[in-house]
């Protein structure tokens, strides 16, 4: 139901309808997942944070939330090294996700490491040769790596 009143634009309603599932089953994983994509949707990015780690710790094998999670601490909180971290754990879950590889390249690229973006760029088109973002990436950060340092 909260994901159909999210559907509807009734956010606030999605909210009190996913804390109503939690109270009545705090294991309920999907009940934490789609609280924190509503609240993410919202803008409400810490809040989410939140919720996307409770999921985890609810069910640690919850590969979009690693994602989701990850992809807050990169983008909204510049924080790399615990995006990685998270990114890594998805992996572990969907070692052949090539979406995964291409976020973890992204982060390390990020984060200044280029060498290992280049392999998680490289290991992202191994899995979907048509991924134009990873190879368009990679074409980036190949070329910065190639750039002589001052």
């Amino acid at each position: 139901m909260g994901v159909a009143l999210a559907a509807e634009g009734k956010d606030q309603q999605a909210v009190d309808h996913y804390k109503d599932a939690i109270k009545i089953n705090p294991a309920f994983d999907y009940a934490y997942y789609n609280l924190a994509n509503t609240l993410k949707d919202e803008g409400k990015m810490e809040e989410a944070a939140k919720y996307f780690q409770k999921t985890i710790r609810v069910n640690p094998t919850f590969p979009d939330a690693h994602n989701n999670l990850g992809i807050i601490l990169e983008i909204y909180y510049k924080k790399y090294a615990e995006a990685i971290y998270q990114y890594r754990q998805e992996l572990k879950i969907q070692p052949d996700n090539p979406g995964v590889h291409f976020n973890l390249g992204i982060a390390f690229a990020a984060k200044g490491e280029r060498q290992e973006a280049i392999k998680q760029f490289r290991q992202a088109i191994d899995l979907k040769p048509d991924y134009e973002a990873a190879r368009r990436w990679l074409r980036l950060t190949t070329e910065d790596e190639q750039k002589p340092s001052n």
